[in-house]
This record gives structure tokens, C-alpha cells and sequence, in this order.
């Protein structure tokens, strides 16, 4: 029983995760810093990010992601130009033959390099390439409001403390029982970060 007292007694100390030169906690020191910190808006990183996509990043900080959501944007940009002009192409082409029909029956065709595609397979690549387009401005939407999200999450996060700077505190306690409201022994442990 004076074994576990024993234990008790030295695990009861606080442990840091680091100390300077001087021997005084580099917690401490941090919390300070910290304290001093720019606060970032996350109303404004918002509001920026809304306007421009991108410039909540910047006023964040975080200047690495301005070109992945330019490039994502360039991206579908290209792929909606792409389908875009298929799509304008074959439905051209889908709509003259239906409206142009020599007296003996025969389709006229208009653009002769797609001569091979019957009226539905011109019906069935018109509809893909309709379909793809869309998905380009429904992709663009979607990385405009994760944009967005982003700069709000970022802001909010902005002062959230991710460094090796953590405090562990172990220490015996005494525990109430809700059966007798006798006090039994543990072993408290809290965290600071």
C-alpha cells in the first residue's frame, strides 16, 4: 500500500514537453505569444473569399492554396469548353438533319465529318457531352463554395495551437461513489494543449 502511495506521490508532478535554456516552460512562454496574436475574422475571410475567390485565403495566410483553386477552376473551365463546343456540334447537326429532308426521303447532312453517326447516335453523344458540360459547372459551384468554407474554417482555426508545446498532469484523487458516498482512490489525469 505505500508502494501505490509512493507512485502517487511522483506521478503527481506535472510533465511538460519541453523547457528553454532558462528552465522555464516553453508553455508558458507560448501561451503569452499567443495571446499577442493577430485574431483572424472569420466574417471577413468569408466575405473576401465570396467576392474572390482566393482572397480569403491570402488575408488566412494561406497562400499555397490560391493556385490549387485557380487551377481547379481552369480545370472545369476547360472541360466545360471542351463539352461545350461537342455539344453545340452535334446538336447542330442533330437539328438540321430533322429539319432538312430531300423529297425522296434522304437526311441532308450538314457537317460532313460526322457522316458515320446515325440520328440517334447524334442524339446519344449530344446528351453526353450535355451531361459532362453540366457536371463542369456543378464541379466549378462546388469548388467556389469549398472556397468559401475554407476561409471561414481557416479563420476560425487560425490561432488554434498545433505545436509540441503540451502539458500532462497526472495526480491521485479522491473518488465519490453515488452507492455509499464513500471517497475511493484513482488517478486524475488532465491535459492542457
Amino acid at each position: 500500500m505505500r508502494t501505490i502511495a509512493l507512485i502517487f506521490i511522483l506521478v503527481s508532478i506535472n510533465c511538460l514537453a519541453q523547457k528553454d535554456s532558462s528552465g522555464s516552460s516553453l508553455l508558458l512562454r507560448h501561451d503569452t505569444i499567443k495571446a499577442k496574436e493577430i485574431k483572424k475574422n472569420p466574417k471577413h475571410a468569408t466575405l473576401l473569399s465570396t467576392v474572390l475567390p482566393g482572397a480569403g485565403q491570402v488575408y488566412n495566410q494561406k497562400y499555397w492554396k490560391v493556385p490549387v483553386i485557380y487551377a481547379a477552376f481552369v480545370g472545369l473551365g476547360y472541360i466545360f469548353k471542351i463539352n461545350e463546343d461537342g455539344y453545340k456540334q452535334f446538336d447542330d447537326e442533330y437539328r438540321y438533319r430533322l429539319t432538312h429532308v430531300d423529297p425522296s426521303g434522304v437526311e441532308q447532312k450538314k457537317d460532313l465529318s460526322l457522316t458515320l453517326y446515325t440520328d440517334d447516335n447524334l442524339l446519344t453523344v449530344k446528351n453526353d457531352y450535355e451531361r459532362y458540360r453540366n457536371l463542369a459547372v456543378i464541379g466549378m459551384a462546388a469548388i467556389y463554395v469549398l472556397n468559401i468554407v475554407d476561409a471561414a474554417v481557416d479563420a476560425h482555426m487560425f490561432t488554434f495551437d498545433v505545436s509540441d508545446n503540451l502539458s500532462l498532469r497526472i495526480q491521485p484523487s479522491l473518488l465519490y461513489t453515488a452507492q455509499n458516498n464513500l471517497p475511493k482512490t484513482g488517478i486524475g489525469i488532465s491535459l492542457k494543449f
